[in-house]
Order: C-alpha cells, then structure tokens, then sequence
C-alpha cells in the first residue's frame, strides 16, 4: 500500500446492527433489568439496610441509563455535558456489575438467614438467576 491508496474498514456490527441501535438495545436492557430488580428487590425481600441500598443503586443506574437512551434517540451532543453523562452511564454499568455481584453473594445468604416457607425460597431462586443475568449482561 502507498501512502495514497484509502483503506476503509468494515464496522463492527453486533449481531447485524448498527452501532447505535446495538448501543441503544443494550442500553433498553440495562434499564429495563435495572428498574425490574429495583422492584422485585423492594417488594419481594424484607427491608434491610443493605437492601434498600441496593434499591437505590438500581433506581440510580435505571434512570442513568434512560437519561443516556434519551440522547441516543433523540442523536444530539450537547457539548460537555454529552461527555459526563457518557462517562456516568459508563460507570453505573461498573456499578450495576458489582452490585449484581454483591446480590449474587447476598441472596443466598439472606435466604439462609430469613427463609420462612418454599415459596419464599423460589423469590430467591428467581431474583439470584436474575442478578446473575444481569452480572453477564
């Protein structure tokens, strides 16, 4: 090659789209799963410290990202603010993985401590799949 000659390179595609639709479905699923382990972790446990905490951190993450998909939707950058609002979706999705990794550790613990019946067992089963889920996401 010449110093002349254009390379083009193909862009990466996830699972044949764009990068901003897979960037905003990816996005539509953090939230989404945000927001339903949000609730499910609120009515399904019984109030403790540590989890409302963890209420908290989702509902952050959740509104983080629907913040983030607003822009990506509407295709504006708003300058610097664009750029922290990148980097704080960047980190509640650092946080959602930890915190995922903390409930992983959590529940069964939790479950140990406070079961009372089966049924109650399989809120745990399901939020410990769930946040296992999000834990790969």
């Amino acid at each position: 090659m010449s110093m002349t000659d254009l390379q083009v390179e193909k862009q990466y595609s996830f699972c044949g789209l764009s990068l901003r639709c897979a960037t905003q479905c990816c996005t539509c699923a953090q939230a989404l799963i945000c927001l339903v382990l949000g609730v499910l972790y609120g009515s399904l446990l019984e109030p403790t410290v540590i989890l409302n905490i963890l209420v908290g951190i989702h509902f952050v993450c959740a509104a983080l990202a629907l913040i983030f998909l607003g822009f990506c939707f509407i295709k504006r950058k708003f300058g610097s603010f664009y750029e922290v609002l990148l980097h704080a979706y960047l980190l509640s999705i650092l946080l959602m993985g930890l915190t995922s990794l903390f409930a992983v550790m959590y529940l069964p613990l939790a479950f140990l401590q406070q079961s009372h019946s089966f049924g109650e067992g399989m809120h745990y089963l399901f939020l410990f799949v769930l946040s296992g889920g999000m834990l790969t996401l």
